[in-house]
């Protein structure tokens, strides 16, 4: 893939905290996903290439590994509570599994996973999805989704403050109703 040879140039030129970053992306595609050997491969190659100890070496890939797979199984056990205790429909499920892991994948771009997350993150979260254009409908649906999981990894004990608790949900846009005119109508009958 494209982001394997990314991390071979930046290994083969020495470049050392650009290869490291290079693994994390990587780290948050589908190839860590699917626990592919020939991409876990590719990340000991080039670690080993950039004369990392195997100390080091070790670390990172024992880190990556923990830290990525911690931050799934939260989300895992999260929905799996849903559907099971509080017989949440599928397409809640779905929803709040994808609005998760696009925070998911936020966090893991500042180095954070979700015991680690601040209010300031979850308003840069925030900040983010007003600058890619979403809607107030669809930031609000996504805060509803992370109180939720928030007040899970609270009452599960694996976090000590809900970062959650001082978000406020938007208010939706109010859109006027397009009315039709008579000959709209007329071409419709």
């Amino acid at each position: 893939s494209s982001i394997i040879s990314l991390i071979d140039f930046a290994t083969k030129n020495n470049r050392v905290g650009e290869a490291v970053l290079l693994i994390l992306i990587a780290a948050d595609g589908n190839e860590l996903i699917k626990f592919n050997p020939f991409f876990l491969q590719k990340v000991i190659t080039s670690l080993d290439r950039l004369g990392l100890g195997e100390k080091v070496k070790d670390l990172i890939i024992e880190t990556l590994i923990s830290w990525f797979f911690t931050m799934l199984q939260e989300i895992n056990n999260f929905l799996h509570t849903l559907n099971s205790e509080e017989g949440a429909h599928d397409n809640t499920i779905s929803s709040y599994k994808y609005d998760i892991n696009q925070f998911k994948h936020f966090l893991i771009k500042k180095k954070k996973s979700f015991k680690e997350t601040k209010v300031t993150d979850i308003e840069d979260f925030l900040e983010y999805l007003k600058l890619e254009k979403k809607m107030n409908k669809t930031i609000a649906r996504k805060i509803f989704a992370l109180k939720s999981f928030y007040k899970f990894l609270l009452s599960e004990k694996l976090i000590s403050q809900n970062p959650m608790e001082k978000i406020e949900t938007p208010k939706p846009e109010f859109t006027v109703p397009k009315t039709l005119s008579v000959e709209e109508i007329k071409k419709i009958l």
